[in-house]
């Protein structure tokens, strides 16, 4: 049974809501549940909660597909959980380095690491869902939640060199006032289908988003991936380029030079296929 899947456009969506107190119900629902993904078990998040991990079922089979930790650490107390909980999960995959490193520690359990879901989908799946163009001009696409200083630096650095305008959607408070604080233009409208449609028109889009970085590879644009101000790079960010062959495309935001060649994608298609069969048969094989 599934509860949860793509009809059209639209989420489809089980009329049942399951609650921390009621989960246990889902071993008499169904036969398997698949955890994830991205950062579901992340311990820092403001919704953060051991349920990602569902302790409170038995006799289901509990498969985890790509979730990360991103930069959280788990307290001595929630290790103790974290691992009970992990001993009753029949497959275990994670989505980068860091989350194998720290899960690792707590189960005995083989741990594969897996490419993001959004990768699993041919591009043209997307284009379909993809909004109308917004522009019909070359620009540089910004994606970025929280609008930090490296993300603006190298934002304002590409378009000196590159002679092009930055253009951004609305993460949030800042974006709504980026072009009177930064010189970006907003975006007239912000849908999950306008994301699509700002990455494939732009000639180069800057993120350190994993999403807005998953998908300028999904559409073979020329992107970067902008590094802190300390010259750090998002161990998930890492982790996604080097399954797709990409590590090269990372960018300080103290760079004074930058190009808006494409990535050579003919040689990264192959160390990206084997990743995603890779994952396809992890799943395949979970879930059998």
């Amino acid at each position: 049974e599934i509860s949860l899947g793509l009809v059209g456009s639209e989420m489809c969506i089980r009329d049942r809501v399951y609650t921390d107190e009621t989960l246990v119900e889902l071993s008499d629902d169904f036969d398997a549940v698949v955890c994830g993904s991205d950062q579901i078990w992340n311990p820092e998040l403001r919704d953060a909660s051991s349920s990602f991990f569902l302790p409170q079922t038995v006799g289901l089979r509990k498969v985890s597909y790509a979730p990360s930790m991103g930069s959280g650490s788990f307290t001595v107390d929630e290790q103790s959980v974290v691992s009970a909980a992990l001993a009753d999960f029949h497959r275990l995959s994670v989505r980068d380095k860091r989350s194998h490193e720290i899960i690792s520690h707590l189960t005995d359990k083989d741990i594969s690491i897996v490419v993001d879901p959004s990768l699993l989908l041919e591009p043209a799946v997307y284009l379909e869902k993809s909004a109308p163009p917004q522009y019909d001009d070359d620009y540089i696409f910004l994606f970025s939640v929280k609008y930090d200083e490296a993300a603006i630096r190298a934002a304002r650095n590409a378009s000196r060199i590159l002679g092009l305008p930055v253009r951004v959607m609305i993460t949030g408070r800042k974006a709504l006032y980026s072009e009177s604080l930064y010189g970006f233009e907003v975006a007239p409208s912000s849908s999950p289908s306008d994301f699509l449609s700002l990455i494939k028109g732009a000639r180069v889009v800057l993120s350190n988003s994993f999403h807005g970085t998953a998908f300028s590879i999904i559409f073979q644009k020329c992107f970067y991936v902008v590094q802190d101000m300390e010259g750090r790079t998002d161990t998930r960010l890492e982790s996604l380029l080097e399954a797709c062959g990409l590590s090269e495309r990372v960018l300080s935001p103290h760079s004074v030079s930058i190009s808006d060649d494409e990535p050579n994608y003919s040689a990264a298609a192959i160390i990206r296929e084997q990743s995603v069969s890779h994952a396809k048969g992890y799943l395949e094989e979970a879930l059998a």
